[in-house]
């Protein structure tokens, strides 16, 4: 959370704090009458010590009993009295007997009472026994009790200051913990007993002795049946339990309004500044904490200092302040993101004219342009999540249509959705999606993720024959999955909406929305962060240079190249890189996208040449990959070390020296690559970086192989020195890039094999000839004599086989083509070049009976790479002929 944003949560959150408090205490006062609050204070005095003490014994007078009274309450009272008894309860007596009580009126421990009549069956509710805890049962009390109960405690001090207010009525508005443990609980002996036997002192020392009539079970008025109890329980019983419920109580006392309230206060400033600190998702888990630590506090105070915490209040306090914190928390977020976009925005128009971020409407025109450069697809379609209908609905098509689509139901939850899901990367969908597929097409189901939150999916069509590998077309996916998940989420409106209201959404959402945040803040840090890297190359370039993005648009542009684009009206903030290389050159759609994939994926640089001039100048448009400095920018891991985006580069090649320049910044890109590629191989085969023993063999072996390097270079610096380039001709790709390429897919096995790949004639453009006969025009005249005037899609077949003849080992790449032929002129033009400038009469005539059957021909060429093991390091190039048909040549090394 921003700082900028404390200030104004502190002010709402204790806002609410204030008025929230007011309704608390008022609830407070009314939560005295709630039964569950004695309920609970009542389960908590029952985890204590059991009370083993049973202060009260219960003397019955049966029916059949021989006590009469009169003088026999004498022998009764007296023995009691003697043994130290606290109270006696006289809950049976006559008007006879009233004269012969006379004698203990000024006994304090002997009480007398009206016995209490009950006019129906049932007027006592006593709850079931439990064995677990106090019970808290309504019970109707007569006028007897209230004359009683409060002498008791008089007399001997056993019940707590707060009981006698529950003695207002005759009804007991407040529940009394009627202790009903089990039959037999409390001691009962008949009168007859006590008379006959005496007493014991242990029986009655310091107990309250009831006495009263016990009359059959079942009896009306006397009685009250329980289910458990076949014979039910006499009034007697149930008074005495009442009475041991009573004398058996804690002491529990209140705590008074204003501590209590003062306390409601700091436990609710206490929640409210925990809960602002803790992260959404720990929110529950601290509220049951706090719930847990104060129920034991209060089991502690009421166990040790018989006092009573406001344990209503603090719950309703807790479950409040919880409420209004994850719904704040949860605007609060929400509002941050929002914020934090605009603010982002308003900074980066002062650097750039970019697309706006959360424009619907655009997206999926600026996804399908960062697609196509990136992706050589065939075939396109983008499924959205539908949150109302709760299943995937067709958001985007490309080379596709609604009727293509074999798959209709679209339900994210069954298969292949859920294996994508599952996967959670890129992979092969194991169903059919489209109806018509061709035999090297390849259906792939990418899940698009952001911060957690499914989006949708995207369903692709490609050729896996384009790429190297399955695990490289793989790492692809994923990398532009990211991307586009990152933009879908950013741009639609239906993330950003207001969410439906609700604790369950809020909570599974909050969290989220809070990811969010931070990764929205991250990128926005790291594209700030970028712009100044762009800054500071925009300024050191001293050609015309604008760097563009991944998706396309333009990041950032310096004057020259803004001036040019002027010139040549095309609005450079608007358009993308395929747009401008489309408006430029001669490139299609097609074509340019796939230069754009050759920077991307593969890090080279290609040249185009502009078909205008602007203003008497002739420039070429070079396109580089963007690659941010690690030590500049610190972004992810990784992010680093590949690219970020191209750089469109407007050179001047209208003098020689510009072309010169250029053509030797692009030579020697290509033959340190093809000299790494060599060495590399040679290396592998002959290990001597990983050699253990030093014996003098071992270092005659490493001495010779650093001699054979600086060599190597030497010689691979004369070889371009005298390579040349006609002024306005660039070269966008030469066959050194497709040998490397072949090497690479072979180094680690240089079997015998057959390799057919797809060359577009576009992508190769005749070079003028040098003099000398070196590496690069060699190559690109043998694929110039293949592909020359032939079909597009023209299959070039590469053969490659390893062969070891003495002392000389390496790699033979054979070259073949079918075609169409090609014209006279342009035949004799190249087979004077190959043969020395020179056609004797018969080859001559061959090739032109050759010419006039117009039939599909047959041309190849063997191309050796050879190293030699002898005292230097040697690369032989030898084309050593070609045969069309019956024309045979010589060979030219």
């Amino acid at each position: 959370m921003s700082s900028a944003n404390k200030p104004a949560t502190y002010r709402s959150t204790f806002a609410f704090s204030a008025g929230f408090l007011l309704l608390v205490s008022v609830l407070s006062w009314l939560s005295i009458f709630l039964p569950v609050n004695h309920a609970i204070y009542d389960g908590l005095l029952a985890l204590g010590s059991p009370n083993t003490d049973k202060p009260v014994l219960i003397v019955s007078i049966a029916p059949d009993s021989d006590f009469q009274g009169g003088e026999q309450w004498r022998d009764l009272l007296d023995p009691l009295f003697d043994q130290g008894v606290k109270a006696v309860v006289l809950l049976s007596q006559t008007e006879a007997d009233e004269q012969w009580l006379q004698d203990y009126k000024d006994k304090p421990e002997l009480i007398v009472a009206s016995q209490l009549q009950v006019n129906e069956l049932g007027e006592y509710r006593p709850m079931l026994p439990s064995r677990s805890a106090y019970i808290s049962p309504p019970v109707k009390l007569g006028y007897a009790y209230r004359q009683w109960l409060p002498a008791v405690k008089g007399a001997n001090d056993l019940v707590y200051d707060g009981f006698q207010s529950r003695l207002t009525s005759n009804t007991l508005t407040e529940p009394l913990n009627i202790n009903y443990w089990a039959t037999g609980l409390i001691p009962e002996i008949s009168v007859d007993r006590l008379l006959d036997f005496g007493l014991i002192k242990e029986l009655v020392q310091g107990k309250v002795v009831l006495i009263g009539d016990a009359p059959a079970a079942g009896t009306p008025g006397y009685s009250v049946p329980i289910k458990e109890y076949a014979d039910g329980l006499s009034e007697l019983q149930i008074q005495a339990y009442i009475t041991h419920s009573v004398l058996s109580d804690k002491g529990l006392l209140y705590l008074p309004a204003i501590q209590a309230l003062l306390f409601s206060i700091s436990i609710l400033f206490i929640f409210v500044a925990c809960f602002l600190w803790v992260l959404p998702r720990q929110t529950i888990f601290v509220s049951l904490l706090f719930f847990i630590v104060f129920l034991l506090l209060t089991w502690l105070a009421a166990v040790r200092w018989q006092l009573l915490l406001p344990i209503t209040q603090v719950l309703l306090i807790l479950f409040g302040v919880l409420l209004y914190l994850i719904n704040q928390r949860y605007r609060n977020e929400r509002q941050l993101v929002s914020e934090l976009v605009a603010e982002a925005h308003a900074m980066l128009a002062e650097k750039i004219v970019p697309q706006p971020l959360l424009v619907s409407d655009e997206r999926w025109q600026r996804m399908m342009v960062f697609v196509g450069q990136q992706l050589l697809i065939s075939r396109s379609v983008f499924l959205e999540l539908d949150e109302d209908s709760n299943r995937l609905k067709v958001a985007q098509f490309y080379n596709a249509s609604a009727n293509d689509i074999e798959e209709r139901r679209r339900d994210y939850g069954r298969s292949p959705y859920v294996d994508a899901r599952n996967a959670g990367v890129p992979v092969k969908s194991v169903k059919r999606l489209f109806f018509k597929l061709n035999p090297d097409e390849e259906e792939w189901i990418v899940p698009l993720y952001y911060a957690g939150i499914l989006l949708g999916f995207w369903v692709v069509t490609v050729t896996s024959k384009s790429y190297e590998s399955v695990r490289n077309l793989t790492a692809i996916m994923n990398d532009i999955s990211e991307r586009i998940s990152e933009l879908l989420f950013h741009s639609s409106k239906a993330s950003m909406r207001e969410r439906r209201s609700g604790l369950r959404r809020q909570l599974s959402t909050i969290d989220r929305v809070s990811h969010v945040r931070r990764q929205v803040k991250s990128v926005f840090k790291s594209v700030f962060a970028r712009m100044n890297v762009l800054e500071n190359i925009s300024k050191h370039s001293s050609t015309a240079s604008g760097m563009y993005s991944l998706f396309g648009n333009l990041l950032y542009a310096n004057l020259q190249f803004e001036d040019i684009a002027r010139a040549l009206k095309i609005d450079i903030y608007k358009n993308s890189v395929i747009d401008i290389l489309t408006q430029v050159s001669e490139l299609d759609m097609v074509t340019a996208g796939s230069y754009l994939f050759e920077v991307l994926h593969h890090e080279e640089r290609v040249e185009i040449p502009m078909e205008q001039k602007v203003r008497g100048h002739q420039y070429a448009i070079r396109i580089m990959p963007l690659h941010i400095d690690a030590e500049q920018w610190q972004g992810e891991a990784g992010s680093a070390n590949r690219p970020t985006g191209v750089i469109l580069e407007l050179i001047d090649i209208s003098s020689s020296k510009e072309s010169s320049e250029l053509e030797q910044d692009r030579l020697h890109y290509f033959s340190d690559n093809l000299r790494l590629k060599l060495l590399s191989i040679w290396r592998r085969d002959y290990d001597l970086e990983g050699a253990t023993d030093e014996s003098d063999e071992v270092k005659f072996e490493r001495d010779r192989h650093n001699e054979q390097m600086a060599k190597t270079l030497e010689a691979i610096e004369k070889m371009s020195s005298g390579f040349e380039l006609k002024r306005r001709e660039t070269e966008p790709q030469n066959i050194c890039k497709t040998v490397q390429r072949v090497l690479e897919k072979n180094e680690n096995n240089l079997a015998r094999r057959q390799l057919t790949f797809s060359l577009k004639k576009p992508v190769i453009s005749p070079l003028v000839w040098a003099k000398d006969q070196d590496l690069k025009n060699v190559l690109q005249s043998a694929v110039n004599l293949l592909s020359d005037d032939a079909l597009m899609n023209t299959e070039i077949s590469i053969e490659i086989s390893e062969f070891w003849d003495g002392d000389s080992r390496g790699a033979k790449i054979n070259l073949s083509n079918k075609g169409y032929g090609i014209p006279s002129e342009e035949f004799e033009k190249i087979a004077q070049k190959l043969m020395g400038g020179e056609i004797s009469a018969e080859s001559h005539s061959s090739l032109r009976r050759f010419l006039e059957r117009k039939s599909t021909v047959e041309n190849w060429a063997n191309i050796d790479i050879n190293t030699a093991l002898g005292r230097g390091y040697q690369i032989q190039i030898s084309l050593e002929g070609f045969s069309i048909n019956n024309l045979t040549a010589g060979t030219q090394k």
